[in-house]
């Protein structure tokens, strides 16, 4: 809604229900065409893979570099989320798993991205703020865990991103329906192989 100051300005009010689902709908699409596509496609294939016109995805985003960074603030702000429920769970052993499965799912969902992101760094605008809780949260599963007698004190957060991220980016990302099973099953594998890494020694 919006309304109209004393001087005859009109001020944005909430953004309305159909704008935040549109909103929703082009950073999926986005994160799909990135997958798909590359990080070289446009912003104008990404309003038609999405339904709506160019005007549209400018309305939301200012730029391309503005719609990556809200990408990558979904990436910093999912782990987060992961990395809270980590906490929650009463083994921190099982806390720990919680939190490598995170950062295996993040790298399969936004392949593209983050590939781009290591090999090119300022490809992908930063999202300091999402990050900086992304940190927190995960030290404090490492630490609960470390503490828990699952984890080795040596292991820190870096650690756990690249096994888990090794794990995300098996394959090329066009996994079909039949080789999903199979990927799920090496998946889990590889997640109880890195555990049983990370254990401290007997």
């Amino acid at each position: 809604m919006t309304s109209v100051s004393f001087d005859g300005s009109v001020a944005a009010g909430p953004r309305q229900p159909r704008a935040e689902a549109n909103r929703a709908r082009i950073l999926e699409v986005a994160r799909q065409a990135f997958n798909e596509a590359g990080p070289d496609v446009s912003m104008q294939d990404i309003a038609q893979r999405a339904g709506v016109g160019i005007g549209t995805i400018y309305r939301n985003f200012a730029s391309k570099d503005d719609l990556l960074t809200h990408l990558a603030e979904q990436v910093a702000s999912s782990l987060s989320e992961r990395g809270e429920q980590a906490l929650l769970d009463a083994d921190p052993g099982r806390g720990l798993e919680l939190l490598i499965r995170a950062f295996v799912t993040i790298n399969r969902d936004y392949r593209t991205l983050i590939l781009a992101a290591r090999s090119t760094p300022d490809s992908i605008p930063a999202a300091p703020q999402s990050l900086h809780h992304m940190r927190r949260v995960t030290s404090a599963v490492l630490a609960r865990a470390v503490a828990g007698g699952a984890l080795r004190s040596d292991v820190d957060m870096i650690d756990v991103a690249v096994l888990g991220g090794a794990i995300g980016l098996m394959g090329d990302g066009t996994t079909d329906s039949s080789d999903a099973a199979e990927l799920s099953v090496r998946t889990d594998r590889l997640v109880e192989i890195v555990l049983a890494g990370l254990r401290p020694p007997a």
